[in-house]
């Protein structure tokens, strides 16, 4: 699973990226405000369903 370097701020950013490298896509939030997927019963994505991530 390639996963490219860099950081965005906002969703118009993140947005751009994606649209750059391609779909589909995941994004990894850092918050302190943001529940982690799994404390909400979220999905893994595939690639930590693998054990990639």
């Amino acid at each position: 699973m390639p996963v490219p370097e860099g950081a965005v701020a906002t969703a118009g950013a993140a947005a751009e990226v994606a649209r750059d490298i391609g779909f589909p896509v995941v994004v990894k939030a850092l918050s302190e405000t943001i529940a982690h997927k799994s404390d909400v019963g979220a999905p893994p994505c595939d690639g930590c369903a693998s054990g990639r991530c």
